[in-house]
């Protein structure tokens, strides 16, 4: 009943195969509507020619189970539609319920998702998607392909001048209906954590980390100096960075401060270094299951399952598939 995903259409052309032909790559639209098929730019300034996006409404429907047959054939266009419709109401709106991505077709079923407040801006997607993120998460193996979200200056490709390249960034999204493939992976809590497994030493991180690391590095230091008097300045240095990269690590590094929750993180730089170390490591990408963002407010740290892709931008981007790839038919129970 839940081998939704074991046959695929070979007869039948795809958004994905009519883009791939006329040399586009996938993209997400600027309203949030699915995707778009555009010309790579061969700079980042360059204007996006959209070669043809896909239509923004579905079928319209009083029936409920036809409306979320409807939705998941259109979400994943390889699809048999007989496959949907061998599953009943409740079995479908489990499945429905559970996705992370809500496209925001006219007649699209009802959910009851909590949507996303404002103060969540490091998401950055269009105002027609509810992304929804759950954390609990242990990564996906080796070869894995992986439904992602991509959102960046316009939505377009994911163009990246090359002595800047810190990886293209995704963030891993049940419901997207867009898939990446994970290659050789790396998995960590966060991006510190991913550096410590690519044994980087921790004087390089911090010689890597921005501002706000250092800031709450001397607080730390400040703290360990009133406590233990007897410490040289050196000594209270190194013990300070090793309790700052150890809490970091453990998904810890946030403090209260004027009632607000802090987070504090690596910044470019070290984006940058950890591209770099897990690149000459032999990984194709790295998947962050709980990085916390950068940000103060009283509601809470802000986190998400972030995929780093570390091939070059046009190659990720030109990766994605749209038809539900081979390699990933499965249970879908264990995905969703």
């Amino acid at each position: 009943m839940y081998q939704l995903y074991t046959k695929m259409k070979q007869n039948i052309e795809t958004f994905d195969t009519k883009c791939r032909e006329k040399d586009g790559t996938l993209q997400w639209s600027e309203d949030g509507i699915m995707t778009a098929c555009v010309m790579p730019r061969e700079k980042y300034e360059d204007p996006t020619v959209v070669l043809f996006q896909a239509k923004e409404s579905l079928p319209l429907t009083k029936n409920v189970k036809q409306s979320y047959v409807e939705y998941f054939s259109r979400v994943y266009p390889s699809s048999y539609k007989s496959l949907w419709n061998k599953l009943n109401v409740d079995e479908l709106r489990k499945l429905y319920e559970n996705l992370e991505i809500w496209y925001n077709y006219s007649d699209h079923p009802p959910g009851k998702q909590e949507i996303r407040s404002a103060f969540k801006p490091f998401y950055r997607v269009p105002e027609k998607v509810n992304l929804q993120q759950y954390t609990d998460r242990r990564g996906f193996p080796n070869e894995s392909w992986v439904e992602v979200f991509h959102s960046g200056h316009m939505n377009t490709d994911f163009y990246i001048p090359s002595e800047m390249f810190a990886g293209t960034f995704y963030y891993a999204a049940r419901g997207s209906g867009v898939f990446l493939p994970m290659g050789k992976t790396l998995i960590a809590l966060n991006k510190v954590a991913a550096l410590k497994k690519l044994k980087v030493p921790n004087d390089v991180i911090k010689q890597n980390a921005g501002k706000a690391f250092l800031r709450w590095l001397a607080r730390e230091e400040k703290k360990i100096a009133k406590e233990q008097p007897s410490l040289s300045p050196t000594e209270v240095q190194t013990i300070a960075l090793d309790n700052q990269i150890k809490a970091m690590v453990a998904g810890k590094n946030k403090t209260a401060s004027d009632d607000k929750l802090c987070y504090y993180g690596l910044g470019d730089t070290g984006d940058r270094l950890l591209a770099l170390a897990a690149v000459q490591a032999g990984y194709d990408t790295i998947q962050l299951i709980h990085e916390a963002q950068l940000g103060c407010d009283k509601r809470g740290v802000l986190v998400g399952f972030e995929i780093i892709d570390l091939r070059n931008p046009l190659v990720s981007a030109q990766s994605l598939r749209m038809a539900v790839p081979k390699e990933y038919v499965t249970d879908p129970k264990g995905y969703y």
